[in-house]
């Protein structure tokens, strides 16, 4: 299907991606305008953004693919902000949770300080 072939051409392209190091504990992968990673590891409260990569993207996703309780804070993603430039037109943020055996949400604003 048509829906198919569109999901593999975005996972090709995804994958062709320069790996870089924007979050500590993370892979990233890294685009002009995206930054993609992910985590197989419990979060650290707040994550660490490493200083050769903010302020370059407009567009962040998180995939937190840890299986075990994961527990967020209002702390945990507010660095987020680090990453994006300084003078974009439009912000995108996306953050998947995979296989955890618990999602532990501390509020309901853990995203409010992102931005």
């Amino acid at each position: 299907s048509s829906k198919s072939i569109l999901r593999k051409s975005i996972q090709r392209r995804q994958s062709d991606l320069p790996y870089c190091d924007a979050i500590e504990s993370f892979e990233c992968k890294c685009s002009s305008f995206r930054v993609t990673c992910t985590t197989t590891h419990d979060l650290s409260s707040p994550i660490n953004i490493l200083e050769n990569e903010k302020h370059k993207y407009q567009s962040v996703e998180l995939v937190i693919a840890a299986s075990l309780d994961i527990k967020v804070n209002d702390q945990t993603f507010e660095p987020i902000k680090q990453l994006y430039k300084n003078d974009p037109d439009s912000l995108e943020f996306r953050v998947k949770f995979e296989k955890f055996t618990g999602l532990h949400l501390s509020s309901s604003g853990i995203f409010n300080r992102v931005f």
